[in-house]
């Protein structure tokens, strides 16, 4: 356990050096990968000094950061972008702007013909709003309960929030 890595794959790759292992493109790519996501690719606050460092290496050793966010951010199937738009014309402003609220149905899930797993990171949208300090993605689920995904930046921990109705997670991030 180090709690002062910002990724849990900065921990992985220290283990690589450790072993005198020899890093490859590929495994590069998934160092990379796991580091880039964990920190939102590099720009959450827990990104320090080594997060970067250990890029460098991993770039130096093969990884193709441009390659990997096309691949993670800009190949979604066109549901995923019908599911965004039917998502995004849900959202609400609160408190002077500061906190966005956005829902997904079952139906809109339906009509769009997207997955669930399309749903992943559209939480995130609304912090392209200057004001927003706070954004709560609702999302229906199959039995008709609701499930909240909660992100902050600034002072809000969205981990106290979420742990009041029973859930969890980080203080930026959490549901």
């Amino acid at each position: 356990v180090d709690t002062s890595a910002a990724a849990a794959g900065e921990i992985v790759f220290s283990l690589f050096q450790a072993g005198g292992w020899t890093l490859d493109a590929y495994i590069a790519d998934v160092l990379f990968t796991a580091i880039a996501t964990d920190t939102g690719w590099f720009r959450f606050e827990n990104v320090h000094a080594d997060t970067l460092a250990f890029a460098g290496q991993l770039v130096a050793a093969g990884a193709r950061p441009d390659k990997l966010y096309r691949q993670l951010f800009q190949m979604f199937p066109p549901e995923r972008v019908k599911l965004q738009a039917r998502v995004l014309d849900t959202l609400e402003l609160h408190a002077d702007n500061r906190l966005a609220v956005m829902q997904v149905t079952k139906s809109m899930l339906v009509e769009s013909g997207a997955r669930r797993s399309l749903i992943e990171n559209m939480v995130n949208e609304p912090m392209q709003i200057g004001a927003v300090e706070a954004v709560m993605l609702l999302v229906e689920q199959e039995d008709g309960a609701t499930r909240a995904s909660l992100r902050s930046r600034g002072e809000l921990d969205v981990n106290e929030v979420a742990q009041a109705l029973g859930g969890g997670g980080h203080a930026r991030a959490a549901g």
